[in-house]
């Protein structure tokens, strides 16, 4: 393993920190991008129901059937994450 010095000290756990902090930010990031994503898309189903005048039982049961099929995809996601490592 690539060890780099300065001066007489290490700098492996910098490098180790370096990578950590990578890897959290990058999860950061995607938990962003994520919720976003999901707040965006419920705009448009209020936006949808707003023009449309749909009922509010429906508009309910439209909601229930996104977030339900969101919460399937992600949970697909973990386990495929999961089962790569």
């Amino acid at each position: 393993m690539f060890v780099c010095t300065l001066r007489g000290v290490v700098c492996k756990p910098a490098l180790m920190s370096a990578a950590i902090f990578g890897n959290v930010s990058s999860i950061m990031l995607r938990l962003y991008r994520g919720t976003e994503e999901y707040h965006d898309r419920c705009h448009s189903i209020r936006e949808f129901i707003r023009f449309y005048r749909v009922p509010s039982e429906l508009a309910s049961r439209l909601f229930e059937a996104y977030t339900d099929r969101r919460c399937r995809a992600d949970d697909a996601e973990t386990l495929s994450v999961s089962l790569d490592q």
